[in-house]
């Protein structure tokens, strides 16, 4: 680790070290995190909500989904859907676009950048190996590549708006 004159160690740290919960101060980065969304013609409360009822083409199901008022039972909810065939393809794209549309909201596209070029991890003791990882870095951790690509975006966004 490089020491910057008058730069507490701590200070450095925090400015590199990869985030690896996403809770507490980054709570924000979880699916679970209420903000409101509009995807396929339905208003949800969290991204975990769209990306739970778009496991399905049921419009019924999909609104009733969106009626659930905390993301935790939207997402067990979605684990008793009948999933759509095509869902494998579909999932990570409906992820990123659900992502997408959380960080059009200013104050959290601020938040997210604000992390700066820190690897964002989604580490959980649940057991997902897809959207996060375990301890030991076992998983994929698509939803922390998402999140980062986002962030890129972003900056990429703000940079060229400001030229």
């Amino acid at each position: 680790m490089i020491r910057i004159e008058g730069e507490p160690t701590e200070m450095l740290q925090a400015q590199t070290c990869p985030i690896t919960s996403f809770q507490g101060p980054y709570r924000f980065l979880s699916n679970m995190w209420p903000c409101r969304i509009e995807w396929e013609g339905i208003e949800y409360g969290s991204t975990e909500h769209a990306y739970q009822a778009s496991k399905t083409t049921d419009m019924a199901e999909r609104n009733r989904i969106a009626a659930i008022c905390d993301p935790m039972d939207a997402k067990e909810e979605g684990r008793k859907l009948t999933v759509r065939s095509d869902w494998d393809e579909l999932k990570r794209d409906v992820m990123t676009s659900v992502i997408r549309l959380k960080f059009a909201d200013p104050e959290l596209a601020g938040l997210l950048l604000a992390t700066g070029d820190r690897k964002l991890i989604e580490g959980n003791d649940w057991g997902d190996r897809i959207w996060g990882e375990c301890p030991l870095g076992v998983g994929t951790n698509w939803l922390g590549i998402i999140l980062m690509e986002e962030r890129l975006r972003l900056k990429e966004y703000r940079r060229l708006g400001t030229e």
